[in-house]
C-alpha cells in the first residue's frame, strides 16, 4: 500500500474530498539533477493534487488524514497509460506494412502510427471508465490524525 498524507479541504455527501502536496521524485536517486525530472518538476507548477475517497471515518474538512492505494492498482494504471497506446501504435504499424506492402512510404507508416496511438489514448480511457468503479483500484482513507485540541472527538483507524 502506497501511503500519503492528506488535508480534508471539503465533505460531500458520501465522499471527503482531499488535497496533498505533490511532491518530485528528485533528491531520491543517484543522479539527483542530471537526469532532467527537476527541470520538469519546476514546469509543471501545479503542487497540489486534489481527489475525493470514500469518506467511512467521518472526516471534517480540516482533518489531517492518511490516504493509501494499492500498489497493484498503480502497477495496472502505469501498463494502461505507457503500454497500451504503445501497442496500439505496433500494431497499426504492422497493420499498415501488410496492407500496403514492404515498401510502405513514411506518410503512411506515420498516419498509420498516429491513428494506433490515438486509438490507444481511447481504448485506455475507456478501460479506465470501467476500473473507475472499482474498489480495488480507488484511493482510499485509512485513518485520521486526532487533533490533541479536540479531546471530545474519538477517531477509529480501520
Amino acid at each position: 500500500m502506497i501511503i500519503e498524507k492528506a488535508q480534508v479541504v471539503a465533505v460531500d455527501g458520501d465522499y471527503a474530498v482531499v488535497q496533498t502536496e505533490r511532491r518530485g521524485a528528485c533528491g531520491h536517486c543517484a543522479t539527483r539533477e542530471g537526469c532532467g525530472v527537476q527541470l520538469l518538476d519546476r514546469l509543471i507548477s501545479t503542487r497540489v493534487c486534489r481527489l475525493s475517497v470514500l469518506n467511512k471515518l467521518d472526516a471534517r474538512v480540516g482533518d489531517n488524514v492518511q490516504i493509501g492505494i494499492a500498489e497493484g492498482s498503480v502497477v495496472v494504471g502505469a501498463l494502461l497509460v505507457y503500454a497500451v497506446p504503445l501497442l496500439f501504435v505496433l500494431l497499426a504499424l504492422a497493420l499498415a506494412v501488410v496492407v500496403f506492402g514492404p515498401e510502405t512510404s513514411d506518410m503512411i507508416a506515420i498516419l498509420s502510427g498516429l491513428t494506433g496511438f490515438f486509438i490507444g489514448l481511447i481504448t485506455t480511457r475507456l478501460y479506465s471508465r470501467r476500473l473507475n468503479n472499482k474498489t480495488q483500484y480507488q484511493t482510499i482513507l485509512l485513518s485520521i490524525e486526532k487533533d490533541p485540541s479536540d479531546s471530545t472527538r474519538v477517531v477509529f483507524t480501520p
